[in-house]
């Protein structure tokens, strides 16, 4: 049995020399087109960085500024604050108005349906002819007294004679009596009409000033609160813009450091891949 052919042993060592050499220069090629893809993104961005940072620096003024908008919120806020207080004020005074004014309604009608209570007391009295059983009654005979002065429609002469009648001392027809006092009745109840009519209007219209009242306390509060919020977030504004003032100059100077150095490694690698004359081996 023959031995093979060294010359052909030597080839095909060679060739097999070849590929592996040829494969470790891909494989280098391919690390080299990543580092010069990461070489060109870095740089890019470090070139944006700094451009952004020296085009549009953070400056005291943009803290200055910030700071006036939270002194002018504050002011804002004390206003806010006067008018909510105002018309919370004003509300109040309204409502202890009010219902002074219903005090004085419930205690006027009270007293003019007593005197028609009097009056249809006294009515009963004369008609059943025992006028005495009523003037007894000292309480309801002043309130129809009080109310036969005060009658705006009656003359003198019959005042007279009613008042005559309540003190015992008349002498009249109970007939005439009756009428007179028939009179008082209306006048009285035209005038608890009146009245009561303009209690349900003053009602109505207070009603309505409350609402609009606490609307505009209600819109305050809330317009307060916003304000609030506001300058909350304005002042963690200004804490971030000194702290980047602060940082500013810094970071400027040491982006342009890293920049320089990442340019100087890239040129290296590439002039020990691609040789002097810039070509790939």
């Amino acid at each position: 049995m023959t031995s093979g052919n060294p010359i052909r042993k030597v080839v095909s060592m060679m060739e097999k020399m070849a590929d592996k050499i040829e494969d470790e220069a891909k494989k280098e090629a391919d690390q080299y087109d990543k580092f010069e893809c990461y070489c060109k993104k870095t740089i890019a961005e470090l070139d944006e960085n700094i451009r952004q940072a020296e085009t549009n620096p953070v400056s005291q003024a943009d803290i200055d500024k910030k700071k006036s908008e939270i002194a002018g919120l504050q002011q804002e806020l004390k206003t806010l604050k006067e008018d909510r207080i105002a018309e919370e004020e004003t509300l109040k005074s309204a409502e202890m108005q009010r219902g002074k004014e219903h005090e004085s309604f419930v205690k006027e009608v009270t007293e003019e349906e007593e005197v028609v209570q009097g009056i249809d007391a006294a009515t009963t009295a004369l008609k059943g002819g025992e006028p005495t059983a009523f003037l007894q009654q000292t309480n309801k005979v002043s309130r129809v007294a009080h109310a036969v002065e005060a009658n705006l429609h009656m003359t003198s002469d019959a005042k007279q004679r009613v008042s005559a009648f309540l003190a015992n001392k008349g002498t009249e027809s109970p007939d005439m009596v009756v009428g007179m006092l028939s009179v008082i009745k209306d006048d009285t109840n035209k005038e608890i009409k009146v009245e009561t009519d303009t209690e349900e209007k003053a009602v109505d219209n207070f009603h309505e000033v409350e609402t609009a009242k606490k609307t505009e306390i209600s819109t305050l509060l809330n317009t307060f609160e916003r304000k609030m919020k506001t300058i909350g977030e304005k002042q963690v504004e200004v804490v971030n813009l000194k702290r980047e003032l602060a940082d500013q100059g810094d970071s400027i100077a040491d982006d342009k450091k890293m920049l320089a150095e990442l340019k100087k490694s890239c040129t290296k690698k590439a002039m020990g891949f691609l040789g002097p004359d810039g070509e790939r081996d």
